[in-house]
């Protein structure tokens, strides 16, 4: 089973979150979000989408200041085995969400924040990161 959102929309996505509002007031400033919240909306996606296999567009966290945060989705592709010729499972499941800044952007305005989710046989939960990737 592969499964994967419609990537078509991602170059206007970031061609519309690249346009930039100067002002003098920062009130006036449209907001945005941090890397850290992408990554966090991208990783509940993923292991969302690996526990329960049922696409989405979407995902809602909550920011440490209490409220959500909704986060459309760029990417959700999962990959699959066949632990039986009749049912296949979900191994790993990859979730991306553009970082949009708001009108006070920094270098990783734009870019494609992913986490990948997989099972493993170890016990527990480990968390690897820092990988980037350049096209």
């Amino acid at each position: 089973m592969h499964v994967t959102t419609n990537t078509n929309h991602i170059e206007e996505r970031v061609k519309s979150v690249g346009k930039l509002k100067r002002s003098k007031s920062r009130n006036d400033l449209r907001g945005g979000y941090t890397t850290g919240a992408c990554a966090a909306a991208a990783a509940r996606a993923a292991v969302r989408m690996l526990l329960c296999p049922n696409p989405f567009k979407d995902i809602e966290i909550t920011l440490p200041n209490k409220e959500q945060a909704n986060f459309s989705l760029s990417r959700l592709e999962a990959t699959s085995y066949s632990e039986e010729l009749a049912q296949e499972k979900i191994s790993s499941v990859t979730a991306g969400v553009i970082k949009d800044a708001g009108d006070d952007p920094d270098c990783t305005h734009g870019i494609e924040i992913q986490c990948t989710a997989k099972w493993s046989s170890q016990i527990g939960v480990e968390l690897k990161g820092g990988k980037v990737s350049r096209k």
